[in-house]
């Protein structure tokens, strides 16, 4: 049935709609909320900081790395917002529409999830916080996946909108995920066996810049590129103590390599900027 120029059916407006955008408010609201008393409260008496700082390792980045939440979730309150603009304003039919409604399931399980890992990981649940991390590293992919999938809009705005604060976010969890299993393995009394933690370490650089590399060069996403360089320079400044020894000259020849990717990337003139399929 059509309502003056747009063609919502009566099924889908503006119950359903409504529902989706107070849904969406409540799961962004609900895991800002739960992140902000983590460390205001604290939970269980200690803010993130201290419970990381019980399971020490070599690839924990400097403290100012983690800064990198304020933009996470000030991204994804300006993907609310649109959201909230596209549910009110667009007709059922536009491809704008569509790719929305196809990822805001997956966004409210993610929102979840992420509320979820901040008690087990303040409660000291180091398996069940890591179980939870790989569940939310999966759900971003699934929303990464999807948003490929949807046709492209001409204006880059809503590219900008809706997939940079994914890849931010999925690139930041790729790295939070090597460094949760990294404190789940600490946990267990783990120093690296025969191979040393050094050794340890620096695989697991080479496996974030090459994750970087891959998207990048692959996919063209350099900004989950960037996000990986923003870790890894965390860690070679946690690292650096006046020499160039194993995990800073690493850590400092990962950022190169994936920084010459990303703008090699960024600049592409058949690809640069085409952060849609």
């Amino acid at each position: 049935m059509s309502t003056g120029s747009f063609n919502f059916v009566e099924t889908d407006y503006p119950v359903n709609r409504f529902a989706q955008i107070a849904l969406t408010w409540i799961a962004f609201i609900v895991m800002f909320v739960v992140n902000v008393l983590a460390n205001y409260l604290p939970i269980n008496n200690y803010n993130t900081g201290q419970v990381s700082a019980f399971y020490p390792n070599l690839f924990v980045p400097d403290g100012f790395t983690f800064s990198i939440w304020s933009i996470i979730y000030l991204w994804l309150l300006v993907f609310v917002g649109y959201v909230t603009n596209i549910l009110i304003w667009l007709p059922g039919v536009d491809h704008r529409y569509h790719r929305i409604v196809s990822i805001l399931p997956l966004f409210w399980v993610s929102c979840l999830l992420n509320a979820l890992w901040i008690l087990s990981w303040h409660y000291l649940q180091t398996g069940l916080s890591l179980l939870i991390m790989l569940l939310l590293l999966a759900t971003l992919f699934v929303i990464y996946t999807r948003i490929l999938k949807m046709p492209a809009h001409p204006r880059k705005r809503d590219h900008i909108i809706v997939e940079v604060p994914f890849l931010i976010y999925f690139g930041w969890i790729s790295v939070a995920t090597i460094a949760n299993t990294t404190a789940l393995l600490v946990h267990w009394g783990w120093d690296g066996g025969s191979l040393g933690e050094v050794f340890w370490t620096v695989l697991m650089m080479a496996v974030a810049a090459g994750l970087g590399v891959f998207m990048s060069k692959v996919h063209n996403r350099p900004a989950y590129t960037f996000v990986i360089i923003w870790a890894l320079w965390g860690i070679f400044r946690q690292q650096y103590s006046g020499s160039f020894s194993t995990l800073p000259s690493v850590a400092l020849g990962c950022i190169l390599i994936c920084l010459v990717f990303a703008l090699a990337s960024l600049f592409n003139p058949k690809k640069g900027w085409k952060l849609t399929y």
